[in-house]
């Protein structure tokens, strides 16, 4: 699409209420009620278009949590990107790096950024280039991993109890590295970052409980396959409507627990 594509607006997106219902047909356990529990401010959320999804990867966010669909898709793994055109969720999908969106100034209405920025090197530059491509008065909203994850791994907390730092030091080091964790900010860090680039926040919210985590870490080994492979295992995740009650019932006080010492930042802000 050419750089300067206008993209019209229509009638708005809506962040799903039911998000664990919704996450639990399509990612394990282990994903379905971290993901729900990182998104809880945001459900019922209507978002203007023309929308961009940051860092958009196979496309599970728009799927699970979006009433409408998104109007861009940026992400740079071609691989992802083929899979987010099967959600058919998406009227444009770009392989491209989100520090160099391939779009004009004040393209978009709103942007989102879900659990993104930790997985960039220079995030500011990245804030800076949504900004640039967000029109005046444009909405970001991003979901953020603090550096406070590190208090909530149990098995860590578990090792250094028993007088294993080493050991400890080693399992942290081996998650951050696994899942691609490049800058784990804490949240007074992240609020500069956002307001060095021309944002001005207007809302923000802590969310993921320790429970969370512990219960995102005790069912990480069954989720692995689905990160590596998702497109394999995505059929074996599906799961008949009944047990899929049942998850929701059992998980539903869990996600839904607010806290003020969660370890992801919800950030709604607005481009000056």
């Amino acid at each position: 699409m050419p750089q300067n594509c206008q993209l019209e607006p229509g009638e708005s997106a809506v962040i799903h209420n039911d998000l664990l219902g919704r996450y639990l047909r399509l990612a394990p356990v282990a994903h379905a009620v971290f993901r729900s529990a990182e998104l809880g401010p945001l459900a019922g959320l209507p978002i203007e278009r023309p929308i961009i999804d940051i860092g958009c990867g196979a496309g599970e966010f728009a799927e699970a949590a979006m009433d409408g669909c998104v109007d861009v898709g940026l992400d740079p793994s071609r691989r992802r990107l083929d899979l987010a055109r099967r959600t058919r969720k998406y009227r444009h999908l770009h392989q491209a790096s989100a520090g160099e969106i391939p779009y004009a100034r004040e393209t978009f209405q709103s942007a989102l950024s879900i659990s993104v920025f930790e997985h960039v090197a220079d995030p500011l530059l990245v804030l800076k280039e949504i900004h640039r491509v967000l029109r005046r008065d444009g909405t970001l909203i991003a979901t953020i991993l603090l550096d406070e994850i590190t208090k909530h791994l149990s098995l860590a907390n578990r090792l250094l109890r028993l007088r294993l730092p080493i050991l400890a030091r080693w399992y942290v080091r081996g998650l951050h590295r696994a899942f691609v964790h490049q800058s784990l900010l804490p949240r007074c860090e992240w609020e500069r970052l956002f307001a060095e680039a021309g944002f001005v926040i207007e809302d923000r919210r802590l969310t993921v409980s320790h429970g969370v985590v512990e219960c995102w870490e005790r069912h990480l080994p069954t989720a692995w396959p689905y990160r590596v492979t998702p497109c394999l295992t995505r059929a074996c995740i599906s799961r008949e409507p009944g047990r899929r009650l049942r998850l929701r019932d059992r998980f539903s006080d869990l996600v839904d627990d607010t806290c003020c010492n969660g370890c992801c930042l919800v950030v709604r802000a607005r481009k000056k």
